[in-house]
């Protein structure tokens, strides 16, 4: 995140960074709560940006290297680049982006656990309310660390065990919360692959 925030000169474009996640789940996908912590990381970022900006302002000597500053101290601004006092004001707008954002949304804009219980064939997790489909992502992640396979491996199965099941049996996904039967079911499927 850090890299995202000083090539950005610390202004986040949030779809630049929902870009730049998608690109790095093409190389590792990442876990529902490491997706979770963006935010967080984010935030840390800014402000380790922000603390060295603010000391630049005030003329404290520098204790790391600045990842904003792409030139020696001592040589002059290059054109376009930010003085510390616009990183500083770009921290700010920044954290307020940050603290505004609908994370929800952006989750599920790029979790690929989303993206494959979305692919249901009966179209009933489009149909659920944010809460519900909350709630079997949060199913899929406790499998996930109970079984020792990884959250996409258990949403496909999840998927797989939608497809399978008896044309004359209601969807397992149709109820407001995980049914038992589908917790079960996934957690079987997931030893019996084991």
């Amino acid at each position: 995140m850090q890299q995202l925030v000083a090539d950005s000169g610390a202004r986040l474009d949030m779809e630049q960074v929902q870009r730049f996640v998608r690109l790095y789940q093409d190389i590792r996908p990442l876990t529902t709560g490491e997706l979770w912590a963006l935010p967080i990381m984010l935030r840390l970022s800014i402000l380790a940006a922000l603390a060295q900006a603010a000391g630049q302002v005030i003329n404290l000597p520098q204790q790391v290297p600045d990842p904003l500053q792409r030139r020696e101290p001592s040589s002059r601004p290059q054109p376009g680049s930010l003085t510390a006092d616009e990183i500083v004001a770009t921290c700010f707008t920044s954290l307020r982006t940050i603290g505004t954002h609908d994370w929800q949304d952006f989750f599920e804009s790029v979790s690929r656990v989303e993206q494959i219980l979305r692919d249901d064939p009966a179209a009933v997790y489009t149909g659920m309310d944010r809460a519900s489909r909350d709630r079997y992502r949060h199913v899929v992640e406790e499998l996930a660390l109970a079984t020792g396979q990884s959250e996409l491996e258990v949403a496909r199965m999840a998927k797989r065990s939608v497809v399978t099941a008896p044309m004359d049996s209601p969807p397992t996904m149709a109820c407001s919360m995980p049914s038992a039967s589908m917790t079960v079911a996934m957690s079987l499927a997931i030893r019996s692959r084991s």
